[in-house]
């Protein structure tokens, strides 16, 4: 601003300072005097600084002037008086506060300002005695008593809001910004504040209440932040030395492996030892991985029962709207995760496990979901996999009532009739394509043909071929003439529609080493790409 430069002082205002009965109205009478003082006028700060001028001028911010005159006039002095008092630092009394409600708007923001920036470091101060008034400050503050209790009283004026914020969030040092929350703290000004929300306050108590209250959470919030991000570098710090000395003992270490080559040579040794020694050890971990797992299964296997409740009582859920616009009854992910938690234990082949499963008719249930929830392609996997690991692991060596069975193989086939299921689902009609429902659609086919191709390679060749062909040929009624002929007529063609047909390369070869100039590429792919695999697959 332009009174930062000093042009000279004000004649006027000289002329005054040397008489001896001046007054503090004939001076704030002159334009030059805000100026003045923000020149470093030594006499008219000599002057404002007397101890009656101090008070005159602190009268004139807290005191509402007399009623008669025009209204810019009126707060002409008060304005004024705020201005110096913020060109200096004064002792300012807490007279104002004490006043009872309501408070004067303007001259409330002029007592904010002038406290207020007593706590606000200017630019041009150094740290030392910004840290030096803020603790005079505070001080004499916490002399006062009932400072936090006077302001909370006034909190609905805005200017004693502004103030209550700039002395929680205007502090910049750590070390006082503490001590400053700390004293709040101790006078209860969360306390105070939240009496101020009650009904019986005024609307303007409740707004300025819940902006500081709102501003307190914030800052603390922040803090919090900046601690963790102070404590997070510091770590980061601490990796990196750590980091640095490793480097260094590292590099240490290559010197010393370089200069003595006998003893390099002796820990290749010693590393070549310590390979096959921990090569041993995982291969033996490896056979015992089995035992563990059997273990584990064992221990699950006591809860079974409990399991396959749930697979018949699922939690309670309602009907799902899918999108073609029907509701159905969900499988839900319980359901779906006992059925996953089943094909894990069939996978593990303990026999105590087997014997669980077969007395809770487990896997006919599994089927009946398999069946039921057509376009489960989550469901339909599992239970594949479960099928598979049946009819793919080898028999189970010993049971705990000394026998050598398949239980869950025979009842596969006998209580399941997984081979009247399969015959059964590729006889059934299936609507025309024009008229074809999503809902009708059987989303477990490519399951079922999976299944099914694993029994026929089961029986002809596996640990469990013998026991497949029996329980096939023991079959009740025609079942296993059917099963051979749906093998060789519907099974095979379903098969060859979904075999992929390879490129003859030999034909490309013969194509690229011709010296034929001719544009005409249509010779050069098959012609069975006239007819897209996609379409084979679709028609199955």
């Amino acid at each position: 601003m332009f009174w930062k430069y000093n042009f000279g002082s004000s004649a006027q205002i000289e002329t005054l300072l040397q008489k001896e009965d001046v007054t503090l109205s004939e001076l704030m009478d002159e334009e030059e005097l805000l100026q003045e003082c923000k020149a470093q006028n030594r006499k008219l700060i000599d002057f404002l600084t007397r101890a009656e001028i101090l008070d005159e001028l602190v009268c004139l911010v807290v005191n509402e002037p007399a009623m008669d005159g025009e209204l810019q006039m009126r707060f002409k002095y008060a304005n004024l008086a705020a201005e110096l008092l913020t060109a200096d630092v004064p002792a300012i009394i807490d007279k104002f506060l004490k006043k009872e409600k309501p408070l004067n708007p303007l001259l409330a923001s002029f007592f904010s300002k002038v406290l207020g920036m007593l706590v606000q470091r200017r630019s041009e101060q150094n740290w030392y005695s910004y840290q030096f008034t803020c603790f005079q400050v505070l001080d004499f503050l916490k002399s006062k008593g009932d400072f936090v209790e006077l302001a909370v009283q006034h909190v609905g004026t805005s200017a004693i809001m502004d103030l209550i914020l700039r002395l929680i969030c205007n502090v910049e040092e750590d070390e006082i910004r503490q001590s400053v929350h700390q004293w709040l703290n101790e006078s209860q000004l969360v306390e105070r504040l939240v009496d101020r929300l009650s009904p019986e306050a005024d609307p303007e108590e409740h707004s300025s209440a819940d902006n500081i209250l709102c501003e307190i959470s914030t800052s603390c919030r922040d803090q919090h932040q900046q601690q963790q991000q102070q404590q997070q570098q510091q770590q980061q710090q601490q990796q990196q030395q750590e980091q640095q000395q490793q480097q260094q003992h590292q590099q240490q270490h290559q010197q010393q492996q370089q200069q003595q080559q006998q003893q390099q040579q002796q820990q290749q040794q010693q590393q070549q030892q310590g390979l096959q020694q921990s090569t041993s050890i995982e291969s033996s971990d490896s056979d015992s991985s089995d035992g563990r797992r059997n273990i584990v299964a064992r221990t699950i296997a006591k809860r079974l029962p409990s399991l396959h409740n749930i697979l018949l009582h699922p939690p309670k859920k309602g009907l799902l709207l899918t999108a073609y616009g029907q509701e159905v009854e969900p499988l839900g992910s319980t359901r779906l995760q006992v059925v996953t938690l089943v094909a894990a234990l069939v996978v593990a082949n303990d026999p105590i496990v087997h014997n669980a499963l077969y007395e809770l008719n487990t896997v006919e249930y599994l089927l009946d979901l398999f069946f039921k929830f057509m376009l489960n392609n989550f469901l339909h996997t599992q239970v594949e996999q479960c099928l598979t690991a049946i009819l793919t692991k080898a028999p189970i060596a010993s049971s705990p009532q000394g026998e050598t069975d398949h239980l869950l193989l025979t009842q596969l086939f006998t209580e399941c009739r997984i081979i009247e299921r399969v015959i059964t689902a590729y006889e059934e009609p299936s609507e025309p394509h024009d008229t074809k429902q999503i809902h009708n659609i059987k989303g477990y086919m490519g399951h079922l043909r999976e299944l099914a191709n694993t029994i026929v390679q089961q029986a002809e060749f596996g640990p469990n071929q013998h026991r497949i062909k029996r329980l096939i040929q023991d079959l009740p009624g025609d079942k296993a003439t059917q099963w051979d002929d749906f093998v060789s007529n519907a099974l095979a063609e379903v098969n060859r529609k979904n075999e992929i047909t390879p490129l003859p390369v030999q034909g490309m070869h013969h194509h690229l080493d011709t010296d034929d100039d001719s544009d005409d590429d249509s010779n050069f792919y098959p012609q069975t790409f006239d007819r897209p695999i996609v379409k084979q697959v679709s028609s199955s």
